[in-house]
């Protein structure tokens, strides 16, 4: 139990600053031991899956980002407690938005969001990746302001808990629709 909770944390860490060899190697060693306990905690599998998603969409590998969907969806238990449904929404919203889905990826990011309001959901489990992908997909319904209000919001929170990857990605993303919309001024500063 030591052994997986410390590969669960240094996974965690790893992703927060990018270390994604090293992310790797940690939801290795977690995921292998699963595989010789199933009767682990199911939210715990659910949450090393989330973040190999997360970096698989940072790095636009949206064939491992299905084969994680996979993954989860031949897991994905009947009855969902809410932190299990918040977790497979995640990844859920993301396989979406990858797959062109907007409006369905809009939705289900949005629920995301809520729940995670409602449960004071924080830190680690701070809906980020659905943050990202409801920006998004604002984008694709050309509603630039209310995406950039979330991008800021997501900026926010991602230095305020020191989540790097989504921090530069939503840095670029607010760079990137400055230089878009000829704010050349904002999106060099």
């Amino acid at each position: 139990y030591v052994n997986e909770g410390t590969s669960l944390a240094r996974a965690h860490i790893n992703f927060a600053f990018g270390r994604f060899d090293d992310l790797e190697e940690s939801a290795k060693l977690f995921l292998e031991k699963h595989e010789q306990d199933t009767a682990l905690e199911k939210g715990e599998y659910l949450d090393i899956l989330r973040l190999l998603a997360q970096k698989s969409l940072l790095l636009d590998d949206y064939e491992r980002l299905e084969k994680i969907y996979q993954d989860m969806s031949a897991y994905q238990p009947e009855d969902l407690a809410t932190n299990q449904l918040y977790l497979c929404n995640s990844i859920y919203a993301m396989v979406l938005m990858a797959r062109g889905e907007a409006n369905k990826a809009n939705q289900v990011a949005s629920q995301n969001i809520e729940i995670a309001k409602q449960n004071n959901y924080l830190g680690l489990m701070a809906p980020m990746d659905s943050m990202f992908v409801l920006s998004r997909t604002l984008l694709a319904f050309s509603r630039k302001e209310d995406a950039l209000k979330i991008i800021f919001e997501l900026k926010k929170m991602t230095e305020k808990y020191r989540h790097w990857p989504w921090y530069f990605m939503a840095d670029g993303s607010i760079s990137q629709e400055y230089a878009v919309s000829n704010r050349i001024s904002e999106a060099l500063a």
